[in-house]
């Protein structure tokens, strides 16, 4: 696993809003926006339910995330 920077984690502790992009089962970018943070050295997303982006994930695990900073 590749360390976490510590630029990388305050980006990824603050408080910007992420959009992680998975994969739908036809091939197409699903786009949410996300609350991310880190855990135990792995970035972490909040999801309330078993939404799509999660069904997307347990079936093909590749993602992007993107962070917008000031």
């Amino acid at each position: 696993m590749t360390e976490i920077t510590p630029e990388v984690r305050a980006v990824l502790e603050g408080d910007g809003l992420a959009h992680l992009v998975t994969i739908n089962a036809d091939g197409s970018p699903q786009v949410s926006i996300v609350w991310v943070g880190i855990e135990d050295d792995e970035v972490v997303f909040a999801s309330l339910m078993d939404r799509v982006k999660l069904k997307n994930i347990r079936r093909d695990p590749r993602v992007s995330l993107s962070i917008e900073t000031h």
